[in-house]
């Protein structure tokens, strides 16, 4: 009968391990989520940016052209 009371002991821990594990897991998938998220804003965010300067770009040369002609 020991044994049987060892088993359910270690059953017992392995459950609450595996929910526990469950649990990090689940919030490990939510914060990756997050984090697809955040990268999807910043490239965003990047090809604005990217369009702002080189629209800076050509009007500066365009002033620089006309001041040389």
């Amino acid at each position: 009968m020991p044994t049987d009371t060892v088993e359910t002991r270690t059953t017992r821990k392995l459950k609450k391990t595996i929910a526990t594990q469950g649990e990090t897991i689940s919030h490990l998938k939510d914060r990756v989520s997050d984090l697809r998220d955040e990268v999807s804003s910043l490239k965003r965010e990047l090809e604005s940016f990217q369009k702002r300067v080189q629209s800076d770009m050509k009007s500066v040369f365009e002033i620089m052209k006309n001041k040389t002609q």
